[in-house]
């Protein structure tokens, strides 16, 4: 429930109205977007930093923005992002805990002779009721998972493994500007502290307008993605 209610109020991450970028941020915007020196949002007349996008059901630009969530009617972002995969962990052990529990009420009266019809209907409608989010969060979790690891939002997962097919055609090399490392990138949503990340804290990490830049990510490469 922490979990869950962190996900759904901590403020996905704001981006200043009065940020505007500097000669790095333009230097970089280019680099890895082939674009115009800095993107400009229109509803919200403002200059839209690195990995930020704008929500329309928000009604504002987040901070790596990851998506919208109708579970917890708020946007997955940089200051809630943890809260949301720690949401998805938790859920996941609650039904497997449920599912297993169900078995051996379920199989227990039987063992038994000790059981009555009504009892038999309704625990195998609990136990159909606890296999609802393990199997939505079987869908969800390696996708996620996968997220956290590359250091990538669902949008920037989907323009990244465009590029590097592009670059395999073109027999190019290509590298994700933010990747950073498994471990880096797991600290980037879940902090410094490992000892801290199984608690729904907000995360602290960075000022959401720059971000650490994989070094072998070259600023030269002709193979640019514009959605990034």
């Amino acid at each position: 429930l922490w979990s869950h209610f962190a996900a759904s109020f901590y403020h996905p991450g704001p981006v200043p109205a009065s940020w505007k970028p500097e000669n790095e941020d333009i230097m970089w915007h280019e680099a890895i977007y082939g674009a115009s020196p800095a993107r400009y949002c229109a509803p919200c007349a403002n200059y839209v930093p690195m990995r930020a996008r704008h929500c329309y059901k928000c009604g504002t630009c987040l901070s790596r923005r990851d998506h919208h969530c109708i579970w917890i009617n708020n946007c997955v972002g940089l200051r809630n992002h943890r809260a949301f995969i720690l949401m998805m962990v938790y859920m996941g052990v609650g039904g497997c805990y449920a599912w297993i529990m169900f078995i051996i009420r379920f199989i227990e009266p039987f063992l038994r002779m000790k059981v009555s019809a009504e009892a038999v209907v309704l625990i195998f409608l609990l136990g159909l009721l606890s296999l609802i989010p393990v199997y939505f969060l079987q869908q969800l979790m390696p996708f996620h998972v996968k997220q956290l690891l590359l250091n990538c939002t669902a949008v920037e997962l989907q323009y990244k493994d465009s590029a590097i097919v592009a670059a395999k055609m073109n027999k190019m090399e290509w590298h994700y500007p933010f990747d950073i490392g498994v471990v880096e990138n797991v600290k980037s949503i879940f902090g410094e502290h490992f000892y801290l990340w199984m608690f729904p804290f907000r995360n602290s990490v960075g000022d959401g307008l720059r971000y650490p830049l994989n070094p072998n990510f070259s600023p030269d490469s002709t193979l640019v993605n514009k959605e990034l």
